[in-house]
């Protein structure tokens, strides 16, 4: 294992140890932006485990916090289906 990597891992064990926790407060349009992002990355076949899990977890705390707006909700729905992607080739960078 890399020792730069193996470091990581105990400054992270270390850290729970103590009981460190990093809490979030959200603006409702950050936690949307959040979860498209996530969104995006899950589906990268890649990506795959505890993170990946963890990142579902995130997804599904925040659409439960819309639930009650039915054209978010369905924005967010339509985000795990690839086909509704709307890319627009002359917004990509060159």
């Amino acid at each position: 294992m890399n020792e730069d990597f193996q470091q990581v891992l105990t400054e992270l064990s270390e850290a729970e140890q103590q009981g460190d926790k990093i809490e979030l407060h959200l603006r409702p349009t950050s936690a949307f932006m959040l979860l498209a992002n996530l969104q995006l990355a899950l589906r990268h076949p890649g990506n795959t485990g505890e993170s990946a899990e963890l990142a579902r977890t995130v997804c599904t705390i925040v659409a439960k916090r819309f639930a009650n707006c039915p054209a978010l909700s369905e924005l967010i729905r339509r985000g795990w289906h690839p086909e509704y992607d709307n890319y627009d080739s002359e917004l990509a960078p060159t």
